[in-house]
Order: structure tokens, then sequence, then C-alpha cells
């Protein structure tokens, strides 16, 4: 679906959009899949010993956040102009920010690890 000033390597087709979506979440489900292998729930430790370490966790993170936000923008209309593209694409990546938070929680909290 191309019109004829914009070359079909930048054009618009939705279904980017449920790839980068789909694609964040289940990065993030099998990052927690990892992290719970890792651990040793048979041990008494408090926090749960184990896990992906915390800084690589947040780097992984931080960074499938922002590979979505430049994800988001560039697979945009370049018909639109930027600064839509760029609310649009922060907008997005706010919603899959709190959605982040959320699922990690829910993995940290109903898994018993307490490295809050």
């Amino acid at each position: 679906m191309t019109t004829g000033s914009e070359p079909a390597a930048v054009a618009f087709t939705p279904w980017r959009w449920v790839f980068a979506w789909l694609g964040f979440a289940v990065v993030h489900v099998v990052c927690m899949a990892v992290d719970w292998q890792l651990r040793d729930p048979t041990q008494n430790a408090h926090p749960m010993a184990g896990g992906i370490p915390d800084g690589l966790l947040t780097t992984f993170q931080w960074g499938s956040l922002a590979f979505l936000l430049v994800a988001l923008f560039l697979w945009m209309p370049r018909t639109w102009a930027a600064w839509v593209r760029a609310l649009l694409a922060i907008v997005q990546a706010g919603l899959a920010l709190v959605l982040m938070v959320v699922g990690w929680l829910y993995y940290v909290l109903s898994n018993g690890i307490d490295t809050l």
C-alpha cells in the first residue's frame, strides 16, 4: 500500500505496528522465563538467589523500550509531520512503559522475588 511519492521501504503498513507490539511483549515474556530458569527457588534466601543480573535486566528493559520507540517512529508514514510521528511514538512508548512496569511487577510479586 504505497503512494506514488512514497518508496515501498517506508510505506505505512499497520502490521509493522502489530509486529513491534507483539515483539515487545514476547521478548519480555521470554526474558521473564529465562530469569525464572536462572533462579533457584529451593534456596530460602531473600531475595531469591540467581536470575539475570539487575544491571543487565535494566539495560534490556530500557533498551527494548527505546527500540520500540524508534521502530514505531520510523514505521509511520513519512507523509505525516515529524512532530506528529514523534508524539504518537512517545504516547505508544509511554503505554508500553506502563505495561512493562505492570508486567514485571506482576512477575516479581507473584513469584515471590523480593528484589524491589
